[in-house]
């Protein structure tokens, strides 16, 4: 009976293998996650070749003076590369953060700017700071409107028509900055008044921003 337990033994051992450390199988190899197409990343709606409208202020390329305007369109023409983080599950994300541009009316190579700062639709007039004349728009018709929306208070009005068209930056004695905050404020109050709207109100106070300018 003892040999026939100890066969037993044996035979249970050679049926679990695995139980011995030397013959587990060695731990797979974690395979490597292969980064897709930086355009296949693009959010919908947008694709290289699809135009694009810059929605940001108007700013001036230092390294040829070259001066984009809000509202600019242009041309998606690359994405030059994506930026990658990890999930909490331990996969990998990819986005896009910047893309190359080569907008209308610049000489320049394409530019390479934030994914963030465009959209595929025009921008409407109360955005842009200047018009295609050339007029240059101290204030947006947005910026017209938030200023209207605050008709009750005067104080709040004047802070940020302070800070919106820098008048402390622009003049240096606090007579003068009261007196050219009251007149801006006087202009959108009258532009309201005639039944402007928040654009044509906009280039009223552009206009007479330019006479004040004179003035000086």
């Amino acid at each position: 009976s003892s040999l026939v337990g100890s066969n037993a033994c044996c035979l249970r051992w050679r049926a679990f293998p695995c139980c011995h450390p030397e013959a587990m199988p060695p731990p797979k190899k974690k395979v490597e996650e292969e980064a897709p197409a930086p355009e296949e990343k693009l959010p919908a709606g947008y694709s290289v070749g699809c135009q694009v409208f810059w929605t940001e202020v108007s700013q001036v390329f230092e390294d040829t003076g070259e001066l984009l305007k809000r509202g600019t369109g242009g041309t998606l023409t690359a994405v030059p590369e994506l930026v990658e983080s990890e999930r909490e599950d331990g996969s990998k994300d990819y986005r896009v953060e910047v893309v190359e541009v080569q907008f209308e009316g610049l000489n320049s190579e394409p530019r390479r700017v934030p994914l963030a700062a465009l959209s595929l639709e025009p921008l409407p007039l109360e955005l842009l700071d200047e018009l295609s004349t050339g007029l240059r728009l101290p204030l947006t018709g947005r910026q017209v409107e938030q200023v209207w929306d605050m008709c009750d208070d005067l104080s709040a009005q004047a802070r940020l028509l302070t800070q919106l068209l820098a008048i402390d930056e622009s003049y240096a004695s606090p007579a003068q900055r009261e007196i050219v905050c009251d007149y801006h404020i006087f202009n959108l109050m009258h532009a309201k008044v005639i039944s402007l709207n928040s654009l044509k109100a906009a280039v009223f106070v552009a206009i007479m921003q330019r006479i004040l300018d004179m003035m000086k």
